[in-house]
């Protein structure tokens, strides 16, 4: 997952911060997709990723093919 991709770059989504928890050098962030709040995602990030902050609370998000796992 790519936070604040280009605008033309392929599976942006914005995306509403749920929760986020504090890991150290990393932040799982869950995550509700504009037109899919009731699939939330979960993802890990660097914490160094989120430095500039996440305003209000909504950010860009780009979603890699080869990077998504599905768990049932």
């Amino acid at each position: 997952m790519t936070l604040n991709p280009d605008a033309d770059a392929p599976n942006r989504h914005l995306a509403r911060v749920v929760d986020r928890t504090y890991l150290g050098s990393r932040t799982r962030l869950t995550l509700a997709l504009d037109g899919l709040a009731d699939a939330p995602l979960v993802a890990e990030v660097a914490s160094h990723a989120l430095r500039g902050g996440l305003g209000e609370g909504k950010l860009w998000v780009a979603l890699e093919r080869d990077g998504l796992r599905v768990y049932a």
